[in-house]
C-alpha cells in the first residue's frame, strides 16, 4: 500500500465524521505530478523530506488555521 492508498483509506474510514482527520504527505519528490496526485486523493499538505521541526510546525499550523477559520465564522 502506498501513501496515496493510505490517504484514500483514511478518508473512507472517517467518512462518517463531521471533520475528517488532516492528512499530510511526507515525500522526497517535489514534482508537479506528485503534488497533483496528493491533492487528487485528498492530502491536505505536503512535507518534503528531509524536513525540520519548524517546517512541520508551520505546515500543521497553516492547516489547522484553515480548518478553524471554516469552523469558527463570526
Amino acid at each position: 500500500m502506498d501513501g496515496y492508498e493510505v490517504a484514500i483509506r483514511i478518508h473512507e474510514r472517517f467518512a462518517s465524521l463531521h471533520e475528517r482527520p488532516l492528512v499530510v504527505a511526507l515525500t522526497v519528490s517535489a514534482d508537479k505530478v506528485t503534488r497533483e496526485n496528493c491533492l487528487r486523493v485528498g492530502v491536505d499538505g505536503v512535507l518534503l523530506k528531509p524536513f525540520s521541526l519548524d517546517k512541520m510546525k508551520s505546515v500543521l499550523s497553516e492547516l489547522l488555521e484553515k480548518r478553524l477559520s471554516r469552523v469558527v465564522k463570526p
